[in-house]
């Protein structure tokens, strides 16, 4: 089934794990980061880049130079402190096949690096749709799960995310819309989730990293629960701290 991949989509995707870097998210591994491939702006060399929240280590994939006619090793470029590492190691690996050590520094070289990174925008809808369908489940109960309009989520979340498949989800999409000041003026590293109740409507919104990049709002009809217990219900998490507070609002 297509969707038991949808988490790692989601949390792997190159801009989630950006916004989850610059932020200063932990993770259970340790601080976030993001790996990605590059290449020099100079002369297209590929190098690997690895985002810190307060750095950026380069180190490129073939640091060995060469004289162009006769192909002999002469050198070593890299980056910083890296450079000295690669020439260090290149000269023991010369040493234990018996030839002559390299002499000289490193070649320093120059780190303006292009990267590329991608945003499937329905891969974020499909794990973004996930999050709502859970939302919802935690604010109307599990008695949600058995209704038709659990069942259009069930329809988004489990299909190969394309825009047909949404389509015929029979979620009925909606923009995210302001939350007040005090959510507008949120950092990046907090999460908005919110499930407003009325009739026999329910409309789910995610709002990740408080960016309009990593937006979903959806609205169904459950008439299996009406009347609905109206009203609004927020949850805001501090991606950072770890925090979570919920907020319960009568319309």
């Amino acid at each position: 089934m297509y969707g038991e991949g949808i988490d790692s989509r989601l949390i792997n995707s190159d801009l989630v794990r950006l916004r989850a870097t610059s932020s200063g998210v932990m993770t259970r591994s340790g601080p976030s980061n993001l790996s990605s491939r590059g290449e020099l702006t100079s002369d297209g060399s590929k190098v690997d880049v690895r985002l810190n929240a307060d750095s950026v280590d380069l180190r490129l994939r073939n640091p060995v130079v060469k004289d162009a006619s006769t192909g002999i090793l002469t050198g070593v470029r890299g980056f910083g402190d890296d450079a000295e590492e690669e020439l260090r190691k290149l000269q023991q690996q010369l040493l234990k096949k018996g030839r002559t050590a390299l002499a000289g520094a490193p070649i320093a070289q120059s780190s303006e690096v292009k990267v590329r990174l991608t945003l499937d925008q329905l891969h974020i809808a499909q794990g973004l749709g996930k999050i709502a369908y859970l939302m919802t489940v935690w604010t109307l109960g599990d008695g949600f799960v058995a209704t038709g309009g659990a069942a259009s989520y069930r329809n988004w979340i489990e299909a190969a995310p394309n825009e047909g498949a949404l389509q015929a989800s029979g979620l009925h999409m909606i923009p995210v819309g302001e939350l007040g000041d005090s959510m507008r003026d949120l950092d990046e590293h907090h999460h908005v989730l919110t499930c407003t109740r009325q009739g026999s409507k329910v409309a789910t919104t995610v709002r990740l990293f408080n960016s309009d990049l990593f937006n979903f709002g959806s609205v169904v009809e459950v008439p299996e629960l009406s009347p609905l217990h109206e009203g609004l219900r927020i949850i805001v998490i501090d991606a950072k701290e770890k925090t979570f507070e919920e907020i319960d609002r009568a319309l």
